[in-house]
Formats: C-alpha cells, sequence, structure tokens
C-alpha cells in the first residue's frame, strides 16, 4: 500500500501483504513444492546503497532499525551477491568484520520496515548534484545553511534550501570537541553521511585540508571528493596564525590540481582566515583572496567581514568568481544581496542556537524544576 501497489480478491476486498504471501505458500504446499522466503524491497534497496559508498549508519535510519547490529546482520541477505559484495564494503567501512559470521548471512523473517521511519530517497546522479552546484553560483544568490546531522539535513530540505555546507565546529560540539579538534578519519565519515542522506549538493567545511604540506592537501581533498560532496573550502589558518602567502597560495593549488586530477566538478573555495583573527586590514584580505583565485578558487570566501564596504571591495576584486559571506547578527541578506555577494552561508549559527537553547532548558530545569516558558 505505501507503494501504491494494491492487489483485491474478486470480490475487490483487499488483500494484505501477509495474506498474499500465505495464499502463495499454500500454493506451494499443495503440491509438495519447497516453501520461499519472501523478503522486503527495502532491504534490496539498503544493500545496493551499502555497495555505493551509502554509510550504513543511513541505512540504519532508512530501514528503521533502533540498532546498527540489525542492519548490518540483515540488510543484504535477499540476494547472494548483493550479500557479498555489500559485506566487503562494510568491512572497508569499518575496518573489521561487521558481524560473527559475516554481513548478511542470517536468514530473517519478512518484515515491512514502517515507512514513515524509513522514507526511501535514492540520491540524484552525483554528477547532476554537483552540476545543480555550480549552477547556483552563477547567477542570483542562495542561502547555504549548515547543518551537523540528518536531522538537520532534513528540516533543511524541507523549508526548501537549494544546497547544504557541513559545519566544522556544529560537528565537533556533536561530539564534545572544540572546532579544529575532529579527525580526518571523523570528517570523511561525516561528509559521507550528510551527502548520503540528501538530494541536495553538500559543501565541506574541509578546515585546513588535514594537512599542512601542499601534499597532503591534494591527497585529503582526494579523500574528500569521493564522500560525494560537491564543493569545499581550504583555509588558511595555522594554529593561531595564517600560512605564509606562497604557502597558503601552494595549498589552494595542490587542492585544485587534485580536484582536477579526479575528473570531478567539485566546486573549490578558498578562504582566508584574517578577519577572524583580528586581522582586519582590507589590502591583506585582497591580495590573499585575489591569489587564491588565481590558485584555482571557484569561490573567494573570508569568514568574519562585517563592514559592507570592505565586502564590496572583495567582490569587486574577484570579480566575475563568486564570494561567500558567513551571516553575522550585524548583517541581513538584502545588503549582502545588493553588495553583489554570491551565497551566504550560515557556519556554526544554527549549531550555536540549538546547544543554547539545549543549555537554558537544562537550566531551568536543574535550578527551577520547570521546563522554560512553563506557567506552573
Amino acid at each position: 500500500m505505501d507503494s501504491e501497489l494494491v492487489f483485491t480478491f474478486s470480490t475487490g476486498n483487499l488483500v494484505y501483504h501477509n495474506d498474499l504471501f500465505g495464499h502463495i505458500r499454500n500454493t506451494l504446499k499443495e503440491p509438495g513444492l519447497p516453501d520461499v522466503t519472501f523478503h522486503s524491497l527495502g532491504h534490496l534497496h539498503a544493500g545496493a546503497c551499502l555497495i555505493e559508498d551509502v554509510h550504513p549508519t543511513v541505512v540504519q535510519e532508512r530501514l528503521g532499525h533502533s540498532r546498527i547490529l540489525t542492519t548490518l546482520d540483515a540488510f543484504p541477505h535477499s540476494i547472494p551477491s548483493l550479500g557479498k559484495e555489500a559485506e566487503g564494503r562494510c568491512d572497508d567501512i569499518f575496518e573489521q568484520p561487521c558481524m560473527p559470521g559475516g554481513c548478511g548471512r542470517a536468514r530473517v523473517s519478512f518484515r515491512f520496515p514502517n515507512a514513515g521511519r524509513t522514507r526511501v530517497k535514492l540520491n540524484q546522479n552525483l554528477s547532476a548534484k554537483r552540476s545543480a552546484f555550480r549552477r547556483l553560483h552563477e547567477s542570483g544568490h542562495f542561502v547555504l545553511p549548515n547543518p551537523w546531522d540528518i536531522g538537520g539535513v532534513r528540516r533543511l530540505e524541507r523549508l526548501g534550501f537549494l544546497a547544504l555546507a557541513s559545519t566544522s565546529a556544529g560537528y565537533a560540539w556533536s561530539l564534545g570537541k572544540k572546532d579544529g579538534e575532529v579527525t580526518l578519519d571523523e570528517a570523511l565519515a561525516h561528509l559521507r553521511i550528510l551527502c548520503a542522506a540528501t538530494d541536495l549538493p553538500v559543501n565541506a567545511d574541509f578546515e585546513t585540508g588535514f594537512a599542512d604540506e601542499p601534499e597532503g592537501v591534494a591527497a585529503n581533498v582526494a579523500l574528500a571528493i569521493d564522500t560525494g560532496v560537491a564543493g569545499l573550502s581550504i583555509e588558511d589558518l595555522t594554529g593561531e596564525t595564517l600560512y605564509d602567502l606562497p604557502l597558503a597560495v601552494e595549498r589552494i593549488r595542490a587542492a585544485r590540481e587534485s580536484i582536477d586530477k579526479s575528473g570531478q566538478d567539485v566546486m573549490l573555495v578558498g578562504r582566508t582566515e584574517g578577519y577572524r583573527m583580528g586581522r582586519t586590514r582590507l589590502d591583506d584580505t585582497l591580495e590573499r583572496l585575489t591569489a587564491y583565485s588565481a590558485a584555482g578558487a571557484d569561490v573567494l570566501y573570508a569568514p568574519g567581514v562585517e563592514d559592507l564596504a570592505h565586502i564590496r571591495a572583495i567582490v569587486a576584486a574577484v570579480a566575475p568568481k563568486p564570494v561567500n559571506v558567513v551571516l553575522r547578527k550585524s548583517l541581513n541578506i538584502a545588503d549582502l544581496v545588493a553588495a553583489g555577494v554570491r551565497r551566504t552561508s550560515i557556519g556554526a549559527a544554527l549549531a550555536s542556537y540549538a546547544w543554547a537553547a539545549f543549555e537554558q532548558a537544562a537550566l531551568s530545569v536543574r535550578d527551577h524544576g520547570r521546563l522554560p516558558g512553563s506557567t506552573m
């Protein structure tokens, strides 16, 4: 019924799936034919997803399993060859056997996953997602919000946003870490989950590229591309200062070459963190951004800039390439559009507001014995 396929008796009464399977089993039993096992198409879909490198936690959510072990044991069992390939993918992801005896070898009874919890959304073709992301930068303006989990992705999709970006700070806070403490492996796993969970293009906040030297940046960018991102940013922050400009340029150039070598249409964002570090001299920022543009960055970005005159100068300096500005309380989107900004991201603001509300509610319960806004 959820699939809009309806069976009826000759009388017109509905035939429910369990009745249908029982009827088929009885029909087979009369001439002594062996019994058959029925499988949910949801399980077939999930097994196919894993073969395409969708992360098992995403598959778990789609099937509505409360435990990841259930997913790893059950989803690819319906076609042996599918199970064998999925088992290999699963082992690669977790770098250990996914279950004693391997994935997909258990025989389980047929079940229909809860349709409300396991909405199956087949990802658009990845190249189409990347092409759509590039087109968004060609004219006009769009907002790029920053979720840090699948729940946030789902909500932002429903609100009608056209693309998403990860937030290194938001994800770090969800792990109980500070921004900058997430490891490369954690970041890559996180990007896989976000990209697999949505048909929208995802831009990666890829921090410094998780390496100092250009060769390391290039290698890690290649890994990020494989997660399914449509764009990624490389920043020039090292510790409490910025990389010297020649090295910073080489890092952007290495990222560009890695993308070109991959043959994938992934957009490169060149970031300079001077404003965040209190280095607000406009000429220095323009020098860096124009150099990053010449080194191959598709989009230019100076987080922390709030002066509209500076923003207009940045837009003019790197034109016709698009500029990203992160939304701050002192800014509004109408002014940014008028200044020529092509896209506005939100950074860690959504995560910051969410955690602030979380703490406010917790403190209200702890100190006053009630939830915020309670009239009792």
